[in-house]
């Protein structure tokens, strides 16, 4: 069975917006009511604000990164030592 078509308007996000209105001029269509309800509860299940906190383990802060930076530099200096050492000796 194919349902009327019905206008929503959607965030890029997926998100539904004003679904006050969309349930007021829909509020006869439970099969509607039931997608809306169901994007919501996916929304608060993957909104973009909780995004950040579920891939923070992947990523360093600045204060890792800047320390991080300093010893690679600091093994850099040392290797290029090393190399005008092995210079000098042949």
């Amino acid at each position: 069975m194919v349902s009327k078509t019905r206008e929503a308007a959607v965030c890029l996000c997926g998100r539904a917006l004003s679904t006050k209105r969309l349930l007021q001029r829909n509020s006869v269509d439970k099969s509607f009511q039931d997608s809306l309800d169901a994007e919501e509860r996916h929304y608060e299940r993957t909104a973009a604000d909780k995004i950040p906190a579920k891939l923070a383990r992947y990523f360093v802060t600045r204060a890792e990164f800047d320390a991080g930076y300093q010893e690679i530099s600091a093994l850099e200096a040392v290797l290029q030592q090393l190399g005008k050492k092995d210079q000098k000796q042949t």
